[in-house]
């Protein structure tokens, strides 16, 4: 996700690769962040033992989010789909 959000020109501080990702919201703590999906913000889910970082691609009239993402099945495999945009946390790049 990182490398998605600086392949659109939009700044993504280096943290090294440090943490999990539940850990971004804390890790990137100066960056805008809420409840409301807007594209081209990093989604947070926190489930699991490391969490999830979704870029969403799109937010749609019904409630749902077009995210993609990598490795959501630790399989490390690119996905593109639709999804819930409830109860995530989303950091504004």
């Amino acid at each position: 996700v990182a490398w998605k959000v600086s392949s659109t020109g939009r700044y993504v501080p280096h943290f090294g690769g440090a943490g999990h990702a539940y850990q971004w919201p804390s890790t990137l703590s100066n960056i805008p962040q809420g409840s409301t999906p807007k594209a081209g913000a990093a989604a947070i889910m926190y489930g699991g033992p490391y969490g999830h970082v979704m870029y969403v691609e799109a937010v749609n009239g019904d409630g749902t989010i077009t995210v993609s993402d990598y490795n959501l099945g630790v399989d490390g495999l690119y996905r593109y789909y639709t999804r819930s945009a409830s109860g995530l946390t989303y950091i504004y790049f």
